[in-house]
């Protein structure tokens, strides 16, 4: 049997549960609310998809079973009944059995028509098979973006290995300098020539500099200059120790001293 062929029942109930989503929504945040429930829509794309053995045995061993008891279940409703009026408040498993029974029987709660039963049903599977589709699609990114972990792309690992033996030295340590200077010669080996051209004059330079630093221009001070302070140093006179209070001029700390002497 065909999920498509009660389309018009399910596509009502999916208008009906907009409609009261949306009335319960705030304005704010109306037009997420909306997003949300197209992309949880029910399609007839969704319907129509088919499973392979490989999906089906994923679904089997991967997805939990889970019952709600509470839906579309007459049992349920009566005690939910007697709960509200609180006819069974503090009684024992077997007296609430008993009241739920004659809620039946006296029709306050009513077992549900087998059209209604048979809706609620189709329902269920075409969400249900709307939230397979997404576990599969989930399930599929997951195996693929671990297979790309796992195995990356063959340019990639070119790429990598070519990059390693490129800037990894494997000839021994301490050779970084003349790798330096040989890696420099080649990207630009127009240079050669002019480097051979400019070598002998700038060694031409280099002397250069050298005798103009020994030249006797740079001598501190000339023989005829050291030899007019040796003589002027001996033709200084003997120091006169008799006139030497009378050359410094004596402070105010100095002259009280005297005058406690005196």
């Amino acid at each position: 049997m065909s999920l498509l062929q009660s389309w018009e029942t399910l596509r009502l109930h999916q208008e009906e549960e907009e409609r009261l989503i949306l009335s319960e929504a705030k304005d704010d945040n109306l037009e997420f609310v909306r997003q949300i429930i197209e992309k949880t829509k029910v399609t007839k794309e969704d319907l129509r998809r088919e499973y392979t053995p490989e999906e089906v045995r994923q679904l089997c061993l991967r997805t939990k079973v889970r019952v709600n008891m509470t839906h579309i279940n007459c049992v349920y409703d009566a005690k939910k009944w007697l709960v509200e009026n609180e006819r069974i408040t503090h009684r024992s498993h077997r007296f609430t059995n008993a009241m739920i029974i004659k809620v039946l029987k006296r029709g306050v709660v009513l077992p549900y028509p087998d059209e209604i039963v048979a809706e609620h049903q189709y329902i269920n599977l075409c969400e249900l098979k709307k939230d397979n589709n997404m576990r599969l699609d989930r399930w599929k990114k997951q195996l693929e973006r671990q297979k790309q972990l796992e195995n990356p792309p063959k340019d990639e690992e070119a790429d990598f290995d070519l990059s390693v033996i490129e800037f990894v030295d494997v000839d021994g340590i301490g050779d970084d300098d003349e790798i330096m200077e040989e890696a420099g010669n080649q990207a630009d080996p127009t240079n050669v020539g002019n480097e051979a051209d400019a070598a002998p004059s700038a060694q031409t330079d280099w002397l250069r500099d050298i005798d103009e630093i020994n030249s006797e221009s740079m001598t501190i001070c000339s023989n005829d200059l050291l030899q007019s302070q040796i003589l002027s140093q001996s033709e200084d006179p003997a120091p006169d120790y008799t006139t030497f209070d009378t050359q410094v001029p004596s402070t105010s700390t100095q002259d009280s001293e005297a005058d406690k002497l005196l």
